[in-house]
């Protein structure tokens, strides 16, 4: 595994399973492997793809439903948190580092003339200031990267522009 699934098997897998409880781990659209190899983007009807994942789990010997756990990292714990809101065989999420509001965690690193512009819609703005920010050579690293890491996540390169990841998550 390249991917988060391999620190939430050893962070919460054994201890979940310790305690009693299943513990589920994959990946869906956006995720590492999936984008990569398969091409879709984030979406943020996460329920679409647990359920299946779930009957799946279910369907397995050995399985205890009423216990069944979902984890999430990062973004990924917005994804668990929904997955269970929807996901009524879903015993619990597990939510570490939390995105309580990804809208909110993506502007509040921005100043406020692109804040602003976030929440007006002034699409030209937003686009000059990504797309400075994301091809220009004296960016912070990790905020070209975050840029960068997350339209490719949602799969919005190159056929949409960044604002369209922005204003998607408000």
């Amino acid at each position: 595994m390249t991917d988060a699934r391999k620190n939430l098997l050893h962070v919460f897998g054994f201890a979940s399973l310790a305690q009693g409880y299943n513990f589920i781990t994959f990946e869906g659209p956006g995720q590492p492997s999936v984008r990569r190899n398969q091409g879709p983007g984030f979406l943020a009807e996460w329920e679409s793809i647990v359920t299946p994942v779930v009957d799946y789990a279910v369907a397995r010997p050995r399985m205890d439903p009423p216990k069944l756990v979902v984890p999430g990292y990062s973004f990924g714990d917005l994804l668990a948190v929904r997955a269970v809101a929807f996901e009524h065989r879903l015993a619990v999420a597990v939510a570490v580092d939390g995105v309580f509001d990804f809208h909110l965690t993506l502007t509040s690193m921005f100043q406020p003339q692109l804040r602003d512009s976030t929440a007006t819609g002034n699409v030209n703005i937003i686009d000059n200031i990504v797309k400075h920010l994301t091809s220009c050579d004296k960016s912070p690293v990790s905020a070209k990267w975050e840029f960068q890491q997350g339209l490719w996540s949602f799969n919005h390169v190159p056929v949409s522009p960044p604002k369209a990841v922005l204003m998607q998550q408000n």
